[in-house]
């Protein structure tokens, strides 16, 4: 696998990370998400006594600063008419309802220079994830949300839509889907949007996640 630089056309192609959603206003230039963003009751963690219920819909929440790191693999696919893959793998630091503190991973595929498609999770972080007891990890997973205690949710991104504000700035958005998880999360379902804030010249972005969960 072969890291490359962060210019011209991979430029473009870096703000296409799947990452969370809810509407972020304005056009400043991207700063790091801060935990005083979000209400106290919106990030708050489960107490230990109480569980996540099944038959029951919550609404959840994430907000993330994230470094993006592309790749480029040779293709292997035959239905895909290009020599080499970029993959946009990354890792992201926030927080999460339910959670409190928590990491996230995820992976995404380019298909154009403001298009991009989830892509397995385990292809860059699969140690990473193992270590935390996360095994097994479907490959529709394309996002790991987990929390200090290995609660996690599982997010398959669909289509993600780029639109460049400047040099130093590009907005996006997406939807995704919850595909299960562990811990407090296992079984989970849901849907949710994505929209975030990209700076393609050193792959740093913040976003945040708005979803249903469902048990």
């Amino acid at each position: 696998m072969k890291k490359i630089h962060l210019t011209g056309k991979l430029m473009a192609l870096l703000c296409l990370i799947f990452i969370a959603s809810s509407c972020m206003s304005g056009l400043e230039e991207v700063e790091e998400v801060q935990v005083t963003e979000l209400p106290e009751e919106e990030i708050s963690e489960i107490p230990e006594s109480e569980n996540l219920r099944k038959g029951r819909t919550f609404k959840y929440i994430e907000a993330f600063s994230n470094q993006i790191t592309p790749y480029v693999v040779p293709n292997e696919n035959p239905n895909i008419p290009v020599d080499q893959l970029t993959f946009l793998p990354g890792t992201g630091k926030g927080i999460a309802r339910f959670m409190g503190r928590a990491t996230s991973y995820i992976n995404q595929l380019a298909t154009s220079e403001t298009t991009s498609i989830g892509a397995p999770v385990t292809q860059f972080y699969g140690e990473e994830l193992a270590k935390l007891g996360l095994k097994k990890i479907p490959d529709e997973v394309s996002s790991v949300t987990v929390d200090r205690k290995g609660n996690a949710i599982f997010f398959k991104n669909l289509e993600n839509i780029a639109t460049p504000i400047n040099e130093t700035l590009t907005v996006f958005v997406a939807e995704v889907e919850i595909v299960g998880g562990t811990g407090r999360f296992r079984g989970a379902s849901g849907e949710g949007i994505v929209e975030g804030r990209f700076n393609p010249t050193n792959g740093k972005g913040s976003s945040i996640v708005k979803a249903s969960l469902r048990f």
